[in-house]
């Protein structure tokens, strides 16, 4: 394997801009990010605070992975997770929220049936 040089560089973006621009490089998968508050710049700027749409994709991120585990989903070996291009929509976010929702209460049915044929299992075999 090649080695990898690197180089430290310090990026500082409007806070407007801090989700497209980390979105574009994430996409990229050329850049570690590190605390920006540890490089000796603290008293000229202050971190920005991570947006709700992000606190929400990342959330509907978490429930969707752990639908795709808990119902045994095959996914390629070789898959990425990407960022969305641009940003969702609040109807789309919605939406996937609602079939989030829809798998996570088809589950719940479905373990409760599976608890109550356990429990009728011992009794009709007797």
């Amino acid at each position: 394997m090649a080695r990898t040089s690197l180089a430290l560089l310090r990026i500082g973006v409007l806070e407007e801009h801090v989700d497209d621009v980390i979105r574009a490089l994430g996409r990229k998968g050329l850049v570690q990010f590190t605390d920006f508050t540890l490089s000796g710049f603290e008293p000229l700027v202050e971190p920005t605070k991570p947006s709700e749409e992000l606190f929400t994709y990342s959330n509907l991120i978490s429930r969707i992975d752990t639908l795709i585990f808990n119902l045994r989903i095959p996914t390629p070996s070789t898959r990425k997770p990407s960022p969305p291009e641009g940003k969702l929509g609040k109807e789309m976010v919605k939406e996937v929220e609602d079939a989030c929702i829809q798998l996570e209460n088809a589950r719940a049915v479905v373990i409760a049936n599976e608890e109550g044929l356990r429990r009728l299992r011992p009794k009709l075999r007797r």
